[in-house]
C-alpha cells in the first residue's frame, strides 16, 4: 500500500497541473485529447484501486462510508436544487443539478482510500 500511495499522489499532482493548463493556457487539440485520455485512465485506475480496497474492507467501514455518502449527497443536492431554482430554473427540468453533488459526495466519502496510508496495527 505504501508504494501505491506515492504513485497516487504523483498522479494527482499531474492531474492538477494538466487541469490548470487546460483551463488557463491556450492549448492545442492534441493536448486536450491527451488530457481526456489521462483523465479517463486516472479515473479507471482509482476505481480499480477502490475495488481492491473494498474486497479487504469490513462491513462496518462500508456501512460508515455509505452513510457519509448519502448524507452529503442529500445535503449537496438540496443546496444545488435551491440555488438552481432561483438562478437557472431550466436546469430543474433536465435534472442536471444532480451530477455535481454526486461527484462531490463520492469524493468526500471515498477519495481518501487512494491517498491515505493503511494503518496495520
Amino acid at each position: 500500500m505504501k508504494k501505491i500511495v506515492w504513485l497516487n499522489r504523483l498522479l494527482f499532482v499531474l492531474f492538477v497541473i494538466a487541469t490548470a493548463l487546460v483551463f488557463v493556457a491556450n492549448t492545442s487539440n492534441m493536448f486536450l485529447y491527451g488530457y481526456l485520455l489521462f483523465l479517463f485512465l486516472y479515473v479507471f485506475y482509482l476505481l480499480l484501486l477502490s475495488f481492491f480496497h473494498w474486497k479487504k474492507a469490513g462491513k462496518e467501514e462500508i456501512r460508515t462510508r455509505a452513510i457519509i455518502f448519502i448524507k452529503w449527497f442529500v445535503i449537496l443536492t438540496l443546496v444545488s436544487f435551491l440555488l438552481n431554482l432561483f438562478i437557472r430554473p431550466d436546469y430543474l427540468e433536465t435534472m442536471q443539478f444532480i451530477w455535481t453533488p454526486l461527484g462531490c459526495s463520492l469524493g468526500i466519502a471515498f477519495l481518501d482510500i487512494a491517498f491515505v496510508k493503511e494503518n496495520k496495527s
